[in-house]
């Protein structure tokens, strides 16, 4: 029911609401119930991923393409660098205050 009320403003001619109402959309299809639907996501997806002006949006728009089997840029652009944890020079990790 509540993906049916979202669906009905994928075609907003507004784009921040039919991008809200797509990514909402998108989320709520992750629901092995809803998994139907994923297939007419994927457009809205990918033009999410391309023009979207909302990093976080653009984010659930790749990883959803990702896991859905779609082809997608290789690196999550959103992934941190892996951080270096090793000890200072000092002795001192990073979790550590430097006094």
């Amino acid at each position: 029911m509540l993906y049916q009320a979202v669906a009905s403003f994928l075609r907003e001619t507004d784009e921040d609401v039919s991008d809200a109402a797509a990514v909402t959309a998108i989320l709520l299809a992750e629901h092995p119930a809803l998994a139907g639907h994923r297939e007419h996501l994927v457009p809205s997806a990918r033009r999410i991923l391309a023009n979207g002006n909302n990093d976080a949006d653009r984010h659930v728009a790749w990883r959803a393409l990702k896991a859905w089997g779609q082809d997608v840029p290789e690196a999550d652009p959103w992934e941190e660098e892996p951080h270096d944890w090793e000890p200072h020079s000092d002795g001192r990790g990073d979790l550590e205050p430097p006094f």
